[in-house]
């Protein structure tokens, strides 16, 4: 809520209801508390869109687009405050960093997903069309962060449908 650098370790010990020297004794300083937790956050997000592709449509082409409809959900959450792994990325500017990292191997995920899902679809230039809609992804987080658009991932996922068409339109006009 507050931010990754700017809370404090005496406010995330009180938040939990434990005391300093606890935290300490199971993470090393507050980086390696972050590192963790987005760690555990990433895996149970991925859990989340794994479980929501699964549910929802049936074909390849559909589940393109699932994801948007699973960050609207999360906006729509009172203890929503944006994609971490924005926030994150967006406060640890030094590429090197190893919360970067994190943040970097979390959409990775995505991108991997949604190129497998083009592919199966045969959709062609399925990893380009994949990066397109990691950054839509994004897009729509941050549109919802900065800018308080709260429908940002139900208008980026008619730009992702019109974009996924647009692929599927140059297959067709290639064959």
């Amino acid at each position: 809520k507050e931010g990754y650098r700017a809370t404090g370790i005496a406010a995330i010990a009180k938040k939990v209801g434990v005391t300093k020297p606890v935290l300490y004794h199971h993470f090393k300083d507050k980086d390696d508390l972050i590192l963790q937790t987005l760690r555990h956050m990433s895996e149970k997000t991925k859990q989340g869109y794994i479980a929501g592709w699964q549910r929802k449509p049936t074909g390849s082409k559909e589940k393109l687009t699932v994801l948007f409809d699973e960050i609207h959900d999360f906006f729509k959450e009172p203890e929503c405050y944006g994609c971490p792994f924005v926030n994150a990325a967006s406060e640890y500017t030094d590429i090197h960093h190893p919360v970067r990292a994190i943040c970097a191997a979390h959409f990775k995920f995505v991108t991997e997903h949604l190129e497998e899902y083009a592919r199966a679809a045969k959709i062609i230039k399925a990893k380009l069309l994949a990066e397109n809609l990691t950054t839509l992804i994004i897009g729509a987080y941050s549109a919802f962060q900065a800018a308080h658009i709260r429908d940002s991932a139900v208008q980026n996922k008619k730009i992702a449908e019109a974009l996924i068409e647009s692929y599927t339109a140059k297959k067709i006009n290639k064959n």
